[in-house]
């Protein structure tokens, strides 16, 4: 290990600290916030029986599901994702209890999630996270699309191309597509509910 690496540790977020679909639960927020978009359900659950059927990839259903924002610009993205979190508290306690265990420690400690980084960025607050990773929403005159889904090999992606250097002393996950992450750390753990097991 390099003296310059980074001693991180890496939480993902939906069903590991988080016991909703963030992604679900936010456009439900949004939706409440601004009803005359309601619309949108219908392309979106099109999207879910072409998804269903594999018609059409996890990613592409995800660009098209954010499709809910419409062309609404990060600003006004960030102001309603912030009122989203003062009222959710959907973490599982147990995870959290680990998160803030690792916060008093001399370690970078990251979220990394497939979920919306504009849906996340409040946390670096409320939660404290020193870093946030996710999917990156691109913004068109439209609506806002994606282009690469931040999951399994991605996230290991993202870190090398955030941190350059580091050394990944633990990590936490429920995605068996994080295997390899959690392989890469020093001490990986699988949660299921609010337990979790060395893997």
């Amino acid at each position: 290990m390099s003296v310059d690496a980074k001693k991180i540790v890496v939480f993902d977020f939906d069903g590991t600290l988080y016991s909703g679909d963030l992604l679900i639960d936010f456009c439900l927020f949004y939706y409440r916030k601004k009803p005359l978009r309601l619309w949108y359900v219908i392309i979106q659950g099109f999207g879910f029986v072409g998804w269903k059927t594999r018609s059409i990839t996890t990613t592409q259903f995800k660009s098209l599901f954010v499709g809910f924002l419409r062309a609404d610009s990060e600003v006004e993205v960030l102001r309603l994702a912030q009122l989203f979190w003062l009222t959710n508290r959907k973490f599982k306690p147990q995870i959290l209890k680990e998160f803030a265990q690792w916060k008093k420690q001399d370690v970078t400690l990251s979220i990394v999630s497939a979920s919306p980084y504009l849906f996340l960025h409040p946390l670096i607050r409320h939660l404290g996270a020193d870093v946030i990773l996710g999917t990156t929403l691109i913004p068109t005159k439209k609506r806002h699309r994606i282009h690469e889904n931040c999951r399994g090999d991605i996230k290991i992606k993202r870190l090398n191309d955030h941190f350059g250097a580091f050394h990944l002393l633990a990590a936490y996950s429920d995605n068996e597509d994080d295997l390899p992450l959690l392989k890469m750390a020093q001490t990986g753990y699988f949660v299921k509910g609010e337990k979790y097991t060395q893997v």
